[in-house]
């Protein structure tokens, strides 16, 4: 069964994206710079994992490592545990059996740094409804109004910003979200699926959007359902769960 992580992991709510600690560092790096500066020993890695859910296994013995300039695309069919291993890759749930571990140290043991490095983006959009698009950023993101500005055109949602957020379509709403992981500058993004509820413009911005984010140096783990992803994303394809009981089948990348 999947498991809630102890009192301190309540920093990260499961909001959609959430830029989680602006001074902490990470692996020793001050923790604002942009991605194409940080060093190239960051990594982040998960080793034998599983988790249960009732009388069903979702994942079994996965292991998978990302570093700086790489991203991996998970895909599978539905209920095969995309959102579960984001979820605990980010420190939202623990898994029954394994680690994840940041620069080489247990997630737990270094909460601080490595929500300093994390965006997360969930299927909830974690926007407040009664604010413009401009105020969701300025004010819940704590960013200037340049900066917050430039990241809407990002987006696509220049003459958006004083919509109220209610009043945005899904697809708009999917790329405010997205303009607050941008604003984060954090250097690894979690990503569950980011084109939902988008169109074929929607998508094709996102996936810019993503690759420039590896190419400077960041680090993507993101889930998919489309037929198109990021090129240069290894793929990482989970099974159907099994019942518990069943043969298990040991997949990802095994850690080196």
């Amino acid at each position: 069964m999947v498991r809630h992580p102890p009192s301190p992991a309540r920093g990260l709510p499961p909001a959609a994206s959430q830029p989680l600690n602006d001074s902490a560092p990470g692996c020793g790096v001050a923790g604002a710079a942009p991605p194409d500066v940080r060093v190239a020993r960051e990594r982040l890695e998960a080793e034998g994992l599983t988790v249960e859910r009732g009388d069903r296994q979702l994942l079994h013995g996965l292991a998978l490592v990302v570093e700086s300039g790489q991203a991996i695309e998970l895909t599978g069919p539905n209920g095969c545990g995309k959102t579960t291993l984001l979820r605990v890759l980010a420190g939202l749930c623990l898994a029954d059996t394994g680690s994840v571990r940041w620069c080489g140290s247990p997630i737990a043991e270094v909460r601080p740094e490595w929500h300093a490095a994390l965006a997360w983006l969930g299927h909830l959009d974690g926007l407040k409804a009664e604010l413009t698009a401009f105020d969701n950023l300025a004010l819940e993101a704590g960013v200037s109004a340049p900066a917050a500005l430039h990241a809407l055109a990002q987006v696509g949602l220049a003459a958006a910003a004083e919509v109220e957020a209610g009043r945005l379509s899904a697809g708009q709403r999917r790329r405010l979200a997205l303009a607050r992981v941008l604003l984060s500058a954090r250097r690894i993004w979690l990503l569950d699926e980011p084109f939902t509820a988008l169109d074929v413009d929607g998508r094709a911005l996102v996936r810019r959007l993503m690759i420039e984010h590896v190419t400077a140096g960041g680090m993507l783990v993101y889930s998919n359902h489309h037929d198109e992803g990021i090129g240069l994303a290894r793929r990482l394809a989970l099974p159907p769960p099994i019942e518990i009981g069943a043969n298990p089948i040991e997949i990802g990348e095994q850690p080196t």
